[in-house]
């Protein structure tokens, strides 16, 4: 499986027209696993200099819940689940679902009276056994919630904007109420911190804006680390969980791009914020990833642009180094190499360095030029440990050295496959559910194992099994037959988010 980089973070994603379809993302889910392009946005105004960020904490104990889990599918309960794991944790419109990497033990982890779960809003904590995904029970307010695993019991519930705070019906985009939730239900809102430790998020709890807050997993105590006027977003924790960087907005707009406030570091301590650098000229900041535990990458968006001005930010020197200024059109990180591959198509910006795919060093030397054709879609894949990019002459798997080899793609199916972890064998969906190899030829081309439209085939953590979803339900298939096994017919859309939750 793959996540588009921004999903990594966490997901991430495009961001929507607000004025018309705010109202409606409580309610759809997306189907098929083809990542968005790159977003484009007409001109704004926008104000500039360095803010600073109010330091202004807050400390409190909300009622930790503990509530036991809703019976599963087909009359089974989530008892069946495996006690070791890895389960897999997905969103449907009527709740939040798990199952065991075999199909096995299918159950509804929630289930809120006529509430709608929010999709592409679930996250899962690396070595834990802790779900966090967000609902939104009435007009616009949503509510935190943490599941434990595997029994299902949720521990923690808390509403993300108060209700002194929250939006009126008749509010639009632009009012404060109403930018506040957006920086919840439309931007990355919470993450996991990498040792396992805490959670940071967005929230209107003591305020009307945004601001950023902390949860200890051990305390279940909230802390709130900034008290600001901008509406705060995107939290994204340091390798060692010291700093959590965070951007804020005065507006999101209305899909011409932001009117940004600021970018700071706060320190997950609650000892103080660090403004970092100047964002005048910038219409949305996107952080990619880090280098090291200072060191993070993040690039600009304008109107005239799209994506452009790629750069190292280090939180402790202030230091920062331009790794590509020039505009380009999709990005992706591999975080453990650090290999970082971009694409550039002069059609949708006017780029001095023609289109092309190019590794970008992190180190500051030269990029390097591998292929000279458009690039609409580029990803990281974690279980391949390739880049995989779209191209007129079809599908690219490349290293992180730049060698790359161009992928059998069937005809009917979406445009990346799922790549098994280990074996690397493909399952590719569209019109079919189709197995094959990396290294497929004429003589071994890909098989059809499920002869109708399928959309989002999953292989679990071992590259044994593979899931999808049809009109029919959900099934799961096994090698080497893979005959295709019917699980229910409950569950025939899921959403674009779902995580493989795997405890220690």
């Amino acid at each position: 499986m793959y996540k588009n980089p921004r999903d990594l973070l966490e997901g991430n994603l495009m961001k929507r027209l607000i004025a018309t379809l705010l109202f409606t993302l409580l309610f759809l889910s997306a189907c098929g696993t083809d990542p968005l392009p790159p977003e484009t946005r007409p001109a704004q105004q926008k104000t500039g200099n360095i803010p600073t960020e109010e330091i202004q904490s807050t400390s409190f104990e909300p009622t930790p819940m503990s509530t036991s889990a809703i019976t599963g599918e087909q009359g089974t309960s989530i008892s069946t689940l495996s006690q070791t794991g890895p389960w897999l944790v997905f969103t449907t419109d009527d709740g939040v679902y798990a199952v065991n990497r075999d199909g096995s033990g299918l159950s509804k982890i929630f289930k809120r009276g006529d509430s709608q779960v929010y999709r592409n809003r679930i996250l899962g904590s690396d070595g834990a056994k802790l779900v966090g995904f967000l609902d939104v029970t009435t007009f616009l307010q949503p509510t935190l919630y943490l599941v434990n695993f595997p029994d299902g019991n949720i521990i923690f519930e808390l509403p993300l904007v108060s209700e002194e705070y929250a939006p009126a019906v008749d509010d639009l985009p632009g009012d404060p109420a109403m930018e506040a939730v957006r920086a919840i239900l439309e931007e990355s809102w919470l993450a996991f911190s990498p040792d396992g430790k805490s959670i940071a998020f967005m929230a209107a709890i003591d305020g009307p804006t945004s601001d950023l807050y902390v949860l200890s997993l051990d305390t279940l105590q909230v802390t709130r680390l900034t008290d600001g006027p901008s509406q705060g977003y995107q939290p994204v924790w340091s390798p060692d969980s010291k700093y959590i960087v965070h951007t804020g907005v005065r507006t999101f707009g209305t899909g011409a791009g932001y009117d940004m406030e600021g970018i700071w570091a706060a320190r997950a301590d609650n000892s103080g914020i660090v403004p970092l650098y100047d964002i005048s000229g910038s219409y949305d900041e996107e952080i990619i990833g880090w280098v090291d535990k200072e060191t993070f990458i993040v690039h600009s968006w304008s109107p005239s642009l799209g994506r452009n001005n790629l750069r190292l930010v280090n939180i402790e020197t202030m230091k920062i180094k331009t790794l590509w200024s020039d505009c380009f059109y999709a990005i992706a990180l591999d975080p453990d190499s650090k290999a970082l591959m971009l694409s550039v198509m002069t059609d949708a910006c006017l780029s001095e360095s023609g289109s092309g795919l190019y590794m970008v060093p992190v180190d500051g030397s030269s990029p390097v030029r591998i292929l000279g054709e458009d690039i609409p879609q580029l990803i990281w894949s974690d279980d391949a440990k390739l880049f995989l990019a779209s191209s007129e002459y079809g599908i690219l798997a490349i290293d992180t050295s730049g060698q790359y080899i161009t992928l059998d793609k069937p005809s009917g199916t979406n445009t990346f496959p799922a790549i098994a972890p280990g074996t690397k064998d493909l399952a590719w969906s569209g019109n079919h559910i189709l197995i094959g190899s990396m290294l497929g030829s004429i003589d071994n081309p890909p098989q059809i194992i499920y002869n109708d439209i399928a959309v989002y085939a999953i292989w679990d953590p071992e590259g044994e099994y593979v899931l999808f979803c049809s009109q029919e339900g959900l099934y799961h298939a096994q090698k080497p037959d893979y005959d295709p096994v019917f699980i229910t017919d409950k569950i025939n859309r899921i959403s674009r988010d779902y995580l493989w939750l795997m405890p220690k």
